[in-house]
């Protein structure tokens, strides 16, 4: 995924806000706006690519914000870049654990418990049931994995949809 892509197609947006506000809308709904928008442009699918960005893609994303931050048309305390996409899938997660019509449900078991005989008391962690093998994982790998084939796809598609006019691409064609 090409990050300059992603931290310049919000540019038109944030022109569109000054617009608005430089015709009188007031500063609060500018920056619900921006939250609405801008931001989650920047953070949109953020599970399936956020661990493939370098630093410097990510010092890029958050740069939009502070740019928002330094023209006003966002909150003066707003989260990080990373703060949000953490946010984002601590909810997909959560979503995807309790509710039942979820369609990644199905893959995430409550409780496994290991049978090791030690000292420390049993873990009770939340594990992928795969037809290959069981593993134990971390929380939010399970999210990450179960989606990694559905969510690179739906990013893929969204962001040739955004990024056709720019780049003079008729997907209608």
């Amino acid at each position: 995924m090409n990050m300059s892509v992603m931290s310049s197609l919000p540019a038109q947006s944030v022109h569109a806000l000054r617009i608005l506000r430089t015709h009188g809308m007031t500063a609060a709904s500018v920056h619900i706006i921006f939250k609405s928008v801008v931001v989650a442009k920047l953070v949109y699918a953020a599970s399936s690519w956020w661990g493939f960005a370098t630093a410097d893609d990510r010092k890029r994303l958050q740069a939009v914000i502070r740019r928002g931050i330094r023209s006003g048309l966002c909150e003066q305390h707003h989260k990080t870049v990373e703060e949000l996409v953490e946010e984002a899938d601590d909810k997909l997660f959560t979503n995807v654990m309790h509710n039942k019509q979820h369609v990644l449900h199905s893959t995430i078991h409550d409780t496994m418990d290991t049978k090791y005989h030690l000292m420390e008391p049993q873990l009770h962690t939340p594990y992928i049931s795969s037809p290959n093998h069981h593993h134990l994982f971390a929380a939010h790998a399970h999210t990450i994995a179960a989606c990694s084939a559905v969510i690179p796809m739906l990013c893929h598609l969204h962001l040739v949809s955004l990024s056709a006019p720019y780049l003079g691409i008729s997907l209608l064609a």
